[in-house]
Parts: structure tokens; sequence; C-alpha cells
């Protein structure tokens, strides 16, 4: 059983307010029209939630990886907004720890202050239509001008997430090589006002989260490289098992939440004059999910914890983040029908936490990638 520090249980009780104060009461109405609400994005930087990992002199927290991940796993079970924690969560992840990670100086004090504060959106462009889950078998090109010192960018990105309310765009781009004998892939700051053509992406879900493609056609100077020139698919695997643990960590939250709610409503719930906690048909299910989420919430706190080489974290990241899809698609489906016409109905929130879970098997590499990668690693 994972107990939590004092810390940590003090951010926990901070969620549970700010979310009741700030999100969950216009959360069905936010999703029913797939409305975006910048002022909740910058409210949350009360808790500081946009900085967790981000150093103090730039207004972040500076949290450990375990102190972190258990404040995004507070942020699931508190917010009931999956569309506003999964966007918070890809940017913190993926393009925040980035830039904190591998950015020059001048790129963390022009972006990170912003970034803590609400202020600054990032979205995260890697994936295109002909690359799948082979993010790097990209055709988005970038050309050194060698007389101005600038990057000619010419590209195409989907599926990324915040892009349609962004400010600017982490893009991941390959140096044209007509050999095609080595990958060289580096990382751009690139303002999303530059981008033509921009989409947005109708989802099943997730709806208070923004996704989109667009076309990239932009000359972009030195300084706005993330990381050395070559260092894009290092950087892209360490942010990567970053946002799978993230992403775990936040479910495995939402999932403690709607378990216990789900039991405390089997005990109220009565038919043929007994609770429905009185029916194992009932009752097992939520016990198989009470004991896969205690578990997998033990190995979140045990690899958070750790000191791992990068290749054992990797393996281990993409295990957890295979076993809890699993888990949050198994555990809402179920919950939804244990709750039958009520929970199929828009009256409950179970429909939507359906429709929200489903992605988790997809987005940060499918279930069926986070396999292959376990599978690389014991055959």
């Amino acid at each position: 059983m994972v107990k939590l520090t004092k810390l940590q249980q003090e951010n926990r009780e901070k969620c549970i307010s700010f979310a009741d104060k700030h999100v969950n009461n216009t959360i069905n109405s936010r999703d029913k029209s797939n409305h975006f609400e910048k002022s909740i994005w910058i409210k949350c930087s009360e808790l500081n939630l946009h900085g967790i990992f981000v150093p103090d002199q730039y207004g972040g927290l500076d949290y450990t990886l375990a102190d972190g991940m258990s404040f995004l796993e507070s942020a699931g079970f508190a917010i009931r907004d999956n569309g506003l924690t999964f966007a918070l969560t890809a940017q913190l992840t993926s393009c925040t720890y980035s830039i904190n990670k591998s950015g020059s100086e001048n790129i963390k004090q022009q972006y990170l202050p912003g970034i803590v504060k609400g202020e600054i959106i990032l979205a995260h462009a890697i994936s295109e239509n002909s690359s799948g889950s082979d993010a790097f078998h990209m055709k988005s090109q970038y050309v050194r001008n060698d007389n101005s010192d600038l990057y000619e960018i010419k590209g195409y990105k989907t599926y990324c997430t915040n892009l349609p309310v962004a400010d600017y765009v982490l893009a991941y781009i390959n140096k044209a090589d007509k050999s095609n004998s080595k990958l060289i892939s580096t990382a751009f700051v690139i303002p999303q006002t530059e981008l033509n053509h921009l989409e947005n992406i109708d989802k099943m879900g997730l709806n208070t989260c923004k996704m989109g493609r667009g076309h990239i056609n932009v000359s972009v100077k030195a300084d706005q490289l993330v990381g050395k020139e070559g260092s894009g698919l290092a950087m892209f695997q360490d942010a990567i098992m970053h946002e799978r643990i993230g992403m775990s960590a936040l479910h495995l939250g939402t999932i403690e939440r709607i378990l216990f709610e789900a039991i405390k409503w089997t005990n109220t719930r009565m038919t043929g004059g007994k609770p429905l906690a009185s029916k194992q048909a009932v009752t097992h299910p939520l016990v198989n999910i009470h004991n896969e989420w205690i578990t997998l919430r033990s190995f979140l706190y045990t690899l958070t914890s750790s000191n791992l080489s990068f290749a054992k974290q990797y393996l281990q990241a993409s295990i957890l983040k295979d076993r809890v899809s699993e888990l949050y698609v198994n555990a809402t489906t179920k919950i939804l029908q244990i709750y039958g016409g009520l929970g199929y109905s828009k009256e409950h929130e179970i429909e939507r936490m359906v429709r929200d879970a489903l992605a988790s098997k997809i987005y940060s590499g499918t279930s069926e990638i986070q396999k292959e990668i376990v599978w690389k690693y014991i055959s």
C-alpha cells in the first residue's frame, strides 16, 4: 500500500479544493460544446501544475519525479475534466520537460516563465499521416542555409495536442538527406501563427482538449533549436518516456475516484430489497479493478523512486503505460455496466469517462507499440 508523504497529501488536498472551485462544476457544458477554456488553463498556475518539473528560478516547483507524478495522480483524482488534465500533462512532459532539460538558457528564459504562468501554451508536433507509430519516418524536412544561419523548414504535422489554441509549437523535423544514410532529427520552437491551413480535429472524447493539424513552411533562426542539431531522437525518447509515466499517473488517479464512487453507489443502490453490493456479479469486477489499480499504483511509485538506467526506466514506463491503459478502459466500461441505464445516459459522468479512456490505448504510443518495446527486451 502506497502512503503519501506530507507534501504529496497536501498537494492532493489542494487539487481537490481547486477542482471543486474552478473546474468540476462546468465540465459537462464545456464537454458538450467542445470548449477549451483558457481562463481555467491559466488558473491551473495557482497550483503550479504547469511548472511541476520546472526549476524555481523560472517560477516552477522543481519537483522530483516521484513528487511530480504523485501531483499528476492527484490532479487525475480531483479534476473531472480529462481533456484539461490530458492537455496539461502532454505539454508538461512532452514540451516543457524537453525545453527545461535540453534548451539553451535563452530558450528557457524565453518560454519557461510564461509556461508556468499559463500564459504560453505549447503544442507537440511529431505525428504525420505517413509515419503512424514510426514517428521519425516523417516527410517534414529542414535545410540549413549556411549563408544566413537560418533553417528552412517544410512539412505537415497532424494529431498535435493543443495546436489550435497554442502559442508555439515544439516540432520535430528531419534533416533533408538525399543519400538517406543517417537519420538526423532536430526539435524547433515555431510560433503557431507561422503554420498554414490550420485545422481543428474533432474527436470522440477529451473534448475540452484541442487537437489539430497544419502545414509548416517557415525559416527559423538557430537560437530556436531545442537541444543540439541532430539530438531530436534522443530528446523525444526521453520526453515520451516521461509522458507515458505522467499519463499513467494521471489515469491511476482517475481510476481511483471512479472506482470508490462506484463502490459507494453499489452500497446504497437497492434492487429486490437488497443493496446492489450484495451481488457477486457486481462486486467481483470491482474487486478485480481495485486489485489491479493498487498493484499498478505501487509499480508507479516504485518506478519513480528508483535510480534506474535509462534503458530500464524506458522499459518499465512502457509496461506501466500498457497495463494502466488496459485497466483504464476496462474499469470505465465495467463500471458503466454496473450503473446500467444511468451510466449510459449523459446524466452520469461515466459515459464521458468511457469516451475519454479509449484514447489512452492510442496516445503516447499505442498499446501495441508498448508491447513491441517489451518484446524486444525479453526476446
